[in-house]
């Protein structure tokens, strides 16, 4: 998948909203694409992911609460338990 011009407020706004599509990691699965957001949609979820924007933190081990959002661009998404809805880029 190309990497979307997020300078424009049109494609911006559409990732935000999820209408690049998501995907649903569960368990011990992993992705190695690109994503602006990650959700735990049913219930809690603990998971790892590489920041793939070269500052900030890359999350290790952790926790999402239910209904929760962690915005960025992360690639390398791996989920320790519950299930993280990873949206594309």
């Amino acid at each position: 998948m190309a990497d979307t011009n997020l300078k424009s407020s049109e494609n911006f706004q559409n990732a935000v909203v999820g209408q690049n599509g998501y995907k649903d990691l569960t368990g011990s699965a992993g992705a190695s694409e690109l994503f602006c957001a990650l959700e735990a949609p049913n219930g809690d979820a603990v998971f790892s992911a590489t920041n793939n924007c070269g500052k900030g933190d890359n999350p290790s081990s952790l926790t999402l609460k239910d209904g929760r959002f962690i915005y960025g661009r992360f690639d390398e998404v791996v989920v320790t338990s519950g299930t993280v809805r990873a949206y594309y880029l």
